[in-house]
C-alpha cells in the first residue's frame, strides 16, 4: 500500500491504508479543473499541544472519512470478568457529499483481524450496528469497529473505500 497499490487482504485487515483517499482526493481535483464540481468541504480540525483534534461528529468535521463512534455497554470502557458477554454499538457517519457507509466489520482480538462484519443498509449515510461478543481469556483487548464509505455507496468496488475506526478498552479479569 505505501507504493500507491492496493493492499493485500493482509494489510487490509491490519491498517486503515490512505489509498482510498488519495484516489478520492484525485477523483476530485478532476472533476473539478474539467467540470467545475467542487469537491466536498475539507475536514476541519485544529491543532493543540501538538495534537491534531478533529470534531466529534461528521456535520462538524467534514471531509470525506466516516466518523466511527463505538461503544461498550454504553461507555468507551468496561470491565467484566471471563465468560462474560457484552454488547457493542457502533454508529457510522458520513459527512456531506462523501458518499454512503458500505461496511461495518468488527475485530475483537485487538490485532486488526476486522472478520466479523456487520450488515449496513444499502445507501445509508449513517449506520447503527450492534453485535455481542463472549470473552473467554483475562486480558486488555481494544475492541475496533472499521466503517467505510464509498461515493456511490458501491460496497462492491474494492477501489476508494475510505475507512476509519472507533476503539473500546475491554478489560477481562479472572
Amino acid at each position: 500500500a505505501l507504493h500507491g497499490d492496493e493492499p493485500t487482504t493482509e494489510a487490509a485487515n491490519h491498517v486503515v491504508t490512505y489509498v482510498p483517499v488519495l484516489q478520492e482526493a484525485l477523483r476530485d481535483l478532476a472533476l473539478w479543473v474539467e467540470k467545475g464540481v467542487a469537491p466536498p468541504a475539507s475536514t476541519r480540525y485544529t491543532i493543540a499541544d501538538g495534537q491534531v483534534l478533529v470534531p466529534a461528529t461528521a456535520a462538524e468535521r467534514h471531509g470525506i472519512q466516516p466518523v466511527v463512534d463505538l461503544k461498550v455497554g454504553g461507555r468507551d470502557s468496561i470491565t467484566i470478568r471471563a465468560g462474560q458477554t457484552v454488547r457493542f454499538e457502533g454508529t457510522i457517519t458520513v459527512p456531506g457529499g462523501a458518499g454512503y457507509v458500505t461496511r461495518a466489520d468488527w475485530d475483537f482480538s485487538g490485532k486488526g483481524a476486522f472478520t466479523t462484519p456487520s450488515q449496513v443498509p444499502p445507501r445509508t449515510r449513517e449506520a447503527k450496528v450492534a453485535i455481542s461478543h463472549r470473552f473467554d481469556q483475562p486480558g486488555t483487548v481494544y475492541v475496533a469497529l472499521k466503517g467505510s464509505a464509498q461515493r456511490e455507496g458501491d460496497a462492491a468496488n474494492t477501489y476508494r473505500q475510505v475507512q476509519n475506526l472507533g476503539r473500546v478498552r475491554v478489560v477481562v479479569r479472572d
